[in-house]
C-alpha cells in the first residue's frame, strides 16, 4: 500500500511541471493571438499579404474561441487597453465583437453593444 501511494505521489509530482508548462504555453498562445488581430490595416497590404494575415487571423479566432473565458478575458482585457489609451482599431473591436457574441452569445451582448459598440463610431 505504501509503495502505491508513493508512486502516486511522485507521478502526481513530475506531472505538476508539465500542467504548469502547458497552461503557460496555452496563456502564450493567447496572447499572441489577440496581438495578431491588432492594428491591421488591409490597405496598406498586397494580396500575398492580405491572404498570410488571413491564415494567421483564423489561427487567432481559432485559438480565442477555443480559450473560452479566457479568450473572453482577454478580448475584454484588450479593448479595456484600448479604451484607456483612447486608441482606434476598428478592424480589432468588430473582431473582437464576432467572437465575444461567437463565444458568450448573449451573455456578452451588454460587452458588444456598450464597450465594443461604441468604439467603432
Amino acid at each position: 500500500m505504501m509503495r502505491c501511494f508513493l508512486a502516486f505521489v511522485i507521478l502526481v509530482t513530475c506531472s505538476l511541471p508539465s500542467a504548469v508548462a502547458i497552461e503557460a504555453r496555452a496563456a502564450d498562445d493567447l496572447n499572441k493571438a489577440v496581438a495578431a488581430m491588432r492594428k491591421i490595416n488591409l490597405t496598406s497590404l498586397s494580396e500575398k499579404q492580405k491572404q498570410a494575415k488571413s491564415q494567421e487571423l483564423d489561427k487567432a479566432w481559432k485559438t480565442v474561441v477555443d480559450a473560452g473565458s479566457k479568450g473572453i478575458a482577454a478580448l475584454k482585457e484588450e479593448i479595456r487597453k484600448i479604451d484607456v489609451s483612447k486608441e482606434k482599431d476598428d478592424f480589432f473591436m468588430l473582431s473582437a465583437a464576432a467572437l465575444l457574441w461567437q463565444i458568450g452569445k448573449v451573455s456578452e451582448a451588454k460587452t458588444i453593444q456598450g464597450d465594443v459598440g461604441s468604439k467603432t463610431t
